[in-house]
Parts: C-alpha cells; sequence; structure tokens
C-alpha cells in the first residue's frame, strides 16, 4: 500500500512489488537513487 503525505490530493494505493521497486533503482539529476521509509510498531513493550 502507497500512502501519501497529501493524502487529501492522493489516496492510498495497492500496487505490486515489481512497481514499487522499479522506479526506485532511477536516479535523479544529481545521480541520487530514491528511497522508502518502513515504519512498524514496536511491539515490545517496556516500563520505565
Amino acid at each position: 500500500m502507497i500512502l501519501d503525505v497529501a493524502r487529501f490530493k492522493y489516496p492510498p494505493i495497492w500496487i505490486s512489488a515489481t512497481a514499487f521497486i522499479h522506479p526506485l533503482q532511477i536516479t535523479n539529476i544529481y545521480g541520487e537513487y530514491r528511497g522508502f521509509l518502513i515504519i512498524e510498531k514496536n511491539e515490545n513493550k517496556k516500563s520505565t
């Protein structure tokens, strides 16, 4: 699932892994690759 920070303009969408990874391999004008962020919930709850 792809989520955009501008959710009012771009709704969530499901895409294939190939459709997701292929554009990440393309560099920008500075020779830098695109990236992505994985956010996970920490299930290990510690009390301090």
